[in-house]
């Protein structure tokens, strides 16, 4: 039986592929097995670590509220500004924040009413009706101020 050179080759690498795993896949489990017994030899070291470092996170995190909050009520008033302009202007606007994480798409089609575009700037929603509801009522029949303006809204 006669083997090409490439036929050769690959029953070559085959082998020392073999004798490879051979020596790693038990280099890798003694790894294995050495890194779970120190992680649970020094797992309360690994734990009062964890809780220190979330610890003086808060910490720092707590100290620096006031910079965050005034960053972040800037970063809002100039993206509404943003908005603003743009739906003044009837022209489209879309925003990408985060590198694409967050985004804010507005069309002009959207922006006929600022009013109900922005938010903090709702107008008054309205719901359906209430099934057990009567229209058969008068209006000195109703039972509370919630049965009024329940039925100032249908009419």
């Amino acid at each position: 039986m006669k083997l090409s050179f490439f036929g050769w080759l690959g029953n070559f690498a085959i082998f020392y592929i073999i004798i490879l795993a051979m020596l790693g896949i038990p280099v890798i489990a003694m790894f294995i097995v050495l890194g779970l017994k120190t992680l649970f030899a020094w797992r309360y070291w690994i734990t009062g670590g964890i809780i220190l470092s979330v610890c003086i996170l808060l910490f720092v995190l707590y100290r620096r509220r006031k910079k965050y909050k005034q960053a972040l009520h800037r970063g809002s008033k100039q993206l509404e500004e943003i908005l603003k302009m743009a739906i003044k202007s009837g022209k489209d606007v879309d925003i990408s924040v985060m590198g694409g994480l967050v985004k804010i798409s507005c069309t002009a089609s959207q922006a006929k009413n600022t009013r109900n575009v922005l938010p903090g700037q709702t107008e008054k929603i309205y719901m359906l009706a209430d099934p057990n509801f009567s229209e058969d009522k008068k209006i000195g029949e109703y039972d509370s101020e919630d049965d009024i303006n329940r039925a100032s809204v249908q009419s």
